[in-house]
């Protein structure tokens, strides 16, 4: 089954940093394209410090592989998959259910949930809302 979902991935993220954390971390832009239906989607990715090699005496950013980016988004897309409500959701990961900002990353998680059902097609959907290890998953399809 492999590489049925492949990958753009340029460095620079296509949107400013919203938080402390993707200030400091290193931000991609990232295409996915079902190789077969030829849909596609494109999301902001972060990666922190620690996917940093060192290289010509600095630590530089390392790309990210299609298998780590599609098993994000789809432990993402599960998450909200099984979460009956945003405050089951937000009560799951660990946010405030009165916060505006976990809210909108409610709405971004559906966003992108919704673009990536699209994209991946009702089988492979189904392949990985049933599979044991969403990474395997990932690496399987990617």
């Amino acid at each position: 089954m492999a590489n049925k979902i492949t990958s753009t991935i340029i460095p620079g993220a296509p949107h400013q940093p919203t938080d402390a954390w993707q200030a400091s971390a290193d931000g991609w832009t990232v295409q996915l394209r079902n190789r077969e239906s030829g849909e596609h989607m494109t999301v902001a990715f972060w990666t922190g410090t620690g996917f940093r090699m060192f290289k010509g005496g600095r630590k530089r950013p390392v790309k990210p592989a299609t298998a780590d980016v599609l098993s994000c988004l789809a432990m993402d897309a599960l998450g909200v998959e099984y979460a009956r409500t945003f405050e089951e959701w937000a009560d799951d990961l660990g946010y405030d259910t009165d916060s505006r900002r976990a809210e909108r990353i409610w709405n971004t998680v559906i966003a992108q949930a919704i673009d990536l059902r699209r994209v991946l097609g009702e089988d492979l959907w189904e392949y990985m809302t049933e599979a044991d290890d969403v990474e395997e998953w990932a690496a399987d399809v990617a």
